[in-house]
């Protein structure tokens, strides 16, 4: 997901999109990718998030900003016109809504797996300020056997505040069905969370969260990271014990 897909855009929403989609967790989606969210429709905003229902009804938008507005391609991302032409072109760099509906379907996708993992609606994958997503796999080769196995290890938010975090791990072993394990209690405090994140990617890595890019274990019982593609957010690098955001 493009960490700087909405830089210099301020967007609006307006409309049910439901619980996957509520107005926080665009909120949340929006800031993570450069973008400035405001809570209503002013001549600053640059683009609306809008069902077809309420862009129809012009629901929750102010009339004398609504004349400004008009649809761009795709369901679900409105441009409005702004009012200084340089300004306008400024902005009209290429943000193609096909991006944004793709991420858009990938959160909700992402929210419905972890919906099923753990029975409840609230939890989306954690992501870091660098736009890290704390949904990692760890690979082992068995190289006489010609088999493979995996460990993806995940450490969850919830949508609303104040967060509540929770870490779990799947073990995909050959021939047998996946495994999860959950590493914590649901919505406990994030040092909690982050700490068994730790604990789990050492026993399987043999390596520290801040080696793993450094360097691998000579030891063919350890896991393999599956690093980040170049170019991807490699997450943070944790100083005096634990990181200071959250």
């Amino acid at each position: 997901m493009g960490r700087h897909l909405f830089n210099g855009l301020t967007i609006a929403a307006t409309g049910n999109f439901g619980p996957l989609r509520s107005h926080p967790v665009l909120q949340q989606w929006v800031e993570r990718r450069g973008g400035i969210w405001s809570n209503r429709i002013t001549d600053q905003t640059t683009h609306l998030i809008c069902t077809k229902e309420a862009y129809k009804r012009d629901v929750g938008i102010d009339s004398n900003i609504a004349g400004l507005l008009k649809p761009a391609q795709g369901d679900y991302l409105i441009e409005s016109a702004i009012k200084s032409e340089k300004r306008r072109k400024k902005l009209r760099r290429p943000v193609k809504e096909v991006t944004i509906q793709r991420e858009l379907e990938a959160f909700e996708k992402e929210c419905q797996e972890l919906e099923k993992l753990l029975f409840s609606d609230r939890y989306q994958i954690h992501r870091d300020f660098t736009g890290f997503a704390y949904n990692i796999i760890l690979v082992r080769l068995d190289i006489l056997r010609n088999t493979s196995e995996r460990c993806i290890l995940k450490l969850c938010s919830t949508h609303e505040m104040p967060k509540g975090y929770t870490c779990l791990l799947i073990h995909h072993a050959p021939g047998k069905l996946p495994e999860t394990t959950y590493l914590t209690n649901k919505r406990c405090n994030w040092f909690t969370a982050w700490a068994a994140f730790e604990k789990a990617f050492k026993d399987k890595t043999k390596l520290d969260w801040n080696d793993r890019l450094k360097r691998k274990i000579d030891d063919e019982a350890a896991f393999v990271y599956a690093r980040p593609k170049m170019g991807e957010p490699v997450g943070f690098m944790v100083d005096d014990g634990f990181p200071s955001i959250i």
